[in-house]
């Protein structure tokens, strides 16, 4: 069951909010670049076509220009300006792929600056969630007589932590507080992480569409860039700049 967002904190559904925004920005972006890939790969085929089809023209005719021993004949004439026909168009089109090449890499930089957004608030997100769900699933919890014995021992040990004979002797021999207190932090969270581990196996592979599980990364296509490279945007914007004056 999907959670209604809308009895979330304010803070989860501005979260919820920035995620959904980059997510739509992104996906937009990713859309427009497949159009301009898809536009680029016609018309590099159709390049590649017509200079093959200009090339066999031209064997054609040359090969009918010696067997006719010179005649120029209609269907040679028709073959030769075939040939120049289909080598015109073709550098017409690998003037089209030059023309659209810069636009592509523009998009393809500004797709992979979007997808590293999408990236940090879906992180964001799913952070601020978790704190949420942690919070507010522990009130619940906690409050079950049940749970009562589990504090206490739990408690318990926080105290053997803190003030148990052998801890203190250990603790005695460090001369530095902050490194005391580091110590028994990181024995408290192993302590509950040791308690809990055993419920922790799969929770976090549950396919149920709810809370944290809802909100998922937006595969990146073959076309994409792996990030954005500032230093790559400069230089692209430098070239492009150059060709245009």
């Amino acid at each position: 069951m999907t959670i209604n967002t809308n009895t979330l904190p304010q803070h989860v559904q501005a979260a919820i909010a920035r995620f959904e925004q980059d997510k739509a920005t992104y996906t937009e972006l990713q859309e427009r670049l497949g159009n301009i890939h898809q536009k680029l790969e016609k018309h590099r085929k159709s390049a590649d076509a017509m200079q093959t089809q200009s090339e066999q023209l031209g064997i054609q005719w040359r090969d009918a220009f010696r067997k006719s021993d010179g005649e120029l004949t209609k269907e040679i004439r028709a073959m030769k300006n075939g040939e120049t026909e289909a080598r015109d168009f073709a550098q017409e089109y690998t003037a089209l792929v030059e023309t659209l090449t810069p636009e592509f890499e523009v998009c393809q930089l500004e797709t992979a600056r979007l997808r590293g957004k999408h990236l940090e608030s879906l992180n964001s997100l799913k952070n601020i969630y978790a704190d949420h769900q942690l919070t507010a699933s522990a009130e619940k919890l906690f409050s079950l007589p049940e749970a009562k014995p589990f504090l206490m021992a739990l408690n318990h040990k926080f105290n053997e932590i803190h003030s148990g004979a052998e801890n203190k002797v250990l603790f005695n021999q460090i001369p530095y507080d902050d490194v005391v207190d580091n110590m028994k932090i990181k024995m408290e969270w192993r302590l509950i992480k040791d308690a809990l581990k055993l419920f922790l196996v799969g929770a976090d592979t549950d396919q149920t569409e709810d809370g944290l599980n809802q909100y998922h990364e937006v595969e990146i296509s073959s076309i994409e860039l792996e990030s954005y490279s500032p230093a790559r945007a400069q230089r692209l914007m430098t070239r492009i700049t150059a060709a245009i004056q």
